[in-house]
């Protein structure tokens, strides 16, 4: 069985790849280990150095990307590595993110957009509806009655004082 390539960004003479090990076609694309390639046709600008500091030996490659393409190859890579969480949440233009695009992002799930988009051309005329959503407490939400809010509401600040005797405070 061979390794399969998961191409990350392909475009157009820019392109990022990972190869999967042969017994790993299941595996989840954050824990492959295996190295990235980036791969440049015709970079406008490269340059290679190899020498010598002391007894060691050292090489560099340095390639210059546009910005533009590397933003999106990085965005690409974090993706596929599923390193959101690493990156305090979505990355580049998803959904919910400050930079998402919504039409962009309704190209990628077509099916629940254009329902959602259709659920709300149909509500586009409907007049509001008035509501008082505004409760003096939370009891309000789930109780029958005000005064069985109130009664809640009262039993609840009971429990919380008696929790509040009972347990050693941190500056005593």
């Amino acid at each position: 069985m061979m390794a399969r390539t998961d191409w990350i960004f392909s475009g157009e003479d820019h392109s990022l790849h990972q190869e999967f090990p042969a017994e790993g076609s299941d595996i989840n694309p954050s824990d492959n280990t295996n190295p990235a390639q980036l791969i440049i046709d015709f970079p406008n600008s490269f340059n290679v150095t190899q020498g010598h500091t002391g007894d060691d030996a050292f090489s560099q490659l340095s390639v210059d990307i546009p910005a533009d393409i590397m933003d999106r190859m990085a965005i690409a890579w974090c993706k596929k590595r599923r390193l959101h969480g690493a990156l305090g949440g979505p990355v580049g233009f998803e959904f919910g993110s400050v930079d998402c695009d919504y039409e962009e992002h309704a190209s990628e799930n077509l099916e629940v957009d254009a329902e959602l988009l259709k659920l709300l051309r149909e509500r586009e005329g409907q007049p509001e509806i008035e509501a008082n959503l505004e409760f003096d407490n939370i009891f309000d939400v789930v109780a029958n009655t005000k005064e069985e809010a109130q009664r809640l509401k009262a039993e609840s600040d009971d429990l919380i004082k008696n929790r509040d005797i009972n347990e050693p405070s941190g500056g005593q």
